[in-house]
This record gives structure tokens, sequence and C-alpha cells, in this order.
């Protein structure tokens, strides 16, 4: 359908002022009409093939709220990078197949606080899961600092540096993903911003491969203004974040297009084969399977149990970039200062 006089962007904005809270708890589907005005028309893009099936289901039988039915209608079409095997997948099943275990630094053993298949989600976001840190150097008894799992408690995130620090580990037969069957976190405040939060099994990073790392949240930012209606699109990628004016991004219908880059998730605005990364690698972009985030099931993520949990997810490597990353939580910000990250270019 073409709106020509802009009547359903205001039937939108209207919509979410209405009737929505900051972090409204709901599920969403789409029907995946597209509209357009005259002026921001694009065409759908015909090159990719559609990986598994559009899921118009929800998750938990939830019904939509009107924050939920607003945010819906600019949930970006994500491309999968051509021949990526670490596909998307729900941070519930993650935590379903997971451990959850303590780090100790200094060559210490770690410790194995709840078994796979048994961790409590709610448990997590309350910081009822806890651990003593070792006592000191040399020696490997317990005696330090009780942590728990609602505090910042990544390893390498510790006000030392170290690698001591909790996390959720996964066979790595699990760490493929679901495909774009897989279900969004959104964060959404009126007239401030929508968050639309990605996570995939694994981060498969380009050679040298020093990032490498279990676990794999990304997102991105639209930026409403006064009127409720999306001004500018935050791309999180590996050297930074940058923005693009709402008219400068390629979309279907209301939809921001967004290219996720092979391995690393990274989002991109453009089909690229060399994206620059630290130490010589590369990014690459390319239409690939289509995720069509509108049409699968999304969640306000601040409404997720286990949301606020501050340790990692994910196994912990050599270094911070090859350590399963911190999630949605008040140790992740939804929305960038945008005053201070540069125009893409």
């Amino acid at each position: 359908m073409t709106v020509r006089n802009g009547r359903r962007w205001r039937a939108l904005a209207a919509l979410a002022i209405a009737g929505t809270l900051a972090g409204t708890t709901g599920l969403a589907t789409a029907t995946g009409a597209e509209v357009r005005t005259d002026s921001e028309a694009v065409s759908t893009p015909q090159s990719a093939t559609t990986f598994m099936a559009d899921r118009r289901g929800d998750l938990e039988g939830g019904t939509r709220t009107a924050a939920a039915a607003y945010w819906v209608q600019f949930a970006p079409l994500v491309y999968l990078a051509a021949g990526d095997k670490n596909y998307p997948m729900s941070a519930e099943s993650f935590i379903n197949l997971a451990a959850l275990r303590w780090s100790h630094d200094d060559g210490c053993s770690d410790d194995q606080l709840v078994r796979s298949g048994s961790i409590n989600s709610a448990t997590l976001r309350s910081g009822g899961y806890k651990h003593q840190g070792k006592g000191g150097s040399p020696g490997c008894r317990h005696g330090g600092t009780v942590y728990n799992s609602a505090g910042r408690v990544r390893p390498y995130d510790l006000a030392n540096n170290s690698n001591e620090g909790m996390f959720l580990e996964i066979a790595n037969a699990h760490r493929g993903g679901s495909g774009v069957r897989s279900p969004i976190y959104v964060d959404y405040v009126a007239r401030s911003h929508i968050t639309y939060w990605f996570f995939y099994g694994n981060n498969d990073s380009p050679a040298p491969k020093i990032a490498d790392h279990e676990g794999d949240w990304e997102r991105i930012v639209l930026r409403l203004n006064s009127s409720n209606l999306p001004d500018r699109v935050a791309f999180y990628k590996h050297n930074g974040t940058c923005w693009l004016s709402w008219r400068s991004v390629q979309r279907t219908g209301t939809h921001p297009i967004i290219y996720s880059a092979k391995g690393t998730h990274a989002s991109y605005w453009k089909v690229k084969n060399n994206w620059p990364l630290p130490f010589g690698a590369v990014d690459v972009t390319s239409k690939g399977y289509q995720w069509k985030t509108w049409a699968v099931s999304s969640y306000a993520v601040r409404s997720r149990p286990w949301y606020g949990y501050g340790g990692g997810w994910g196994e912990v490597g050599a270094n911070r970039d090859s350590t399963g990353p911190v999630g949605p939580s008040v140790y992740k910000g939804h929305e960038p200062n945008w005053n201070n990250i540069p125009a893409c270019a």
C-alpha cells in the first residue's frame, strides 16, 4: 500500500504516543505488509533467499501491546552474510543449554555453579547466584570478595581487570544458532529511541582471529524525534559506532536494511568486502539469508527474566575481546550519546 500524504506515519506516531510506556512488556508479530510514502519508497530486495519460514507466533502466547505494535513497524531487515554459519539464536535457548561457571585467575581451576540445563533465569537477574573469589596469591583457596550474578562480574570487567568472574558456557556443538526464526529483543522509549538487540551463539572473527568469542550480542538504535518518528540510525561495529540519517538508510517500506558482517555480526549499512578492523582484519557484508525481524517474536528486553545478569555470555578467552560479552543490562547501555559519535562515512 502506498500512502501519498503521510497519514500512515502520523498514525504510527499517534499509536505509540497514546498508549506506550518505556519498557512495556509484550511480544509482537507483524503482518509483513509494506507501507511507504512516495518519497521514501524502496523496492523489496529480491536477491536473497529467505532462510526458514517466517515465524508469526509468539514464544509465550503474549498479547501485543501498543509499544510492541509500534516497534515492529521499524524492525529491521537483517541480511546475514553469505556463507556465515554462525546463526542467530534466542537468549533463552543459550541459557537453557549453558552451565554457569566461575573463572579463577592465576591458573586456578574454574568452579561450576550450576550444571547445564538447570539455570534459573530469574535468579541470574536477582543476583541469587553467588561465588567467592580466590583468597589471593599464592594459592587457589576461596577467601576473597563474594560476588553475585547481578553485579558487574564478567571476567575482565572486575576492578583488577583479571579473568576472575562469572560466565555462561555452552557446548561447542550448540554455538551455530537456530537461523532466522530467532526472536529479537527491544528497548523502546517514546520520543527517545528504539534499540533492537540481536543474539548469536558465536562470534567467529576474521584473521588474525584474536577476537573470537562464544556468545555475541549486537544491536542497532533508532533515534526518535519529538513526533516519535525515527530520524537517525546508529550502527554498532567493532571499531566504533556511527550514525546515518533515516533518509540515508536503505529501507524496505518502513524497515531499515542492516548488513550483518560475516562471523562478527557487526552492523553495517551497505554491502562491502573490506570494512577495516584492527590488526589488518576486515569485515565482509553481503546479501545472504534474510532475517525479517518484524515477522518473528520480539520481546521488551527489560522484561526478560535474565535481564540485568552481569556476567559473560560465553566462555572465558585469553583476553577481554575473546571472552563472552556482557548482555543487555545496566552495564551495556541501550542508546549512544548521539553528540559523541560520528556520522558514518
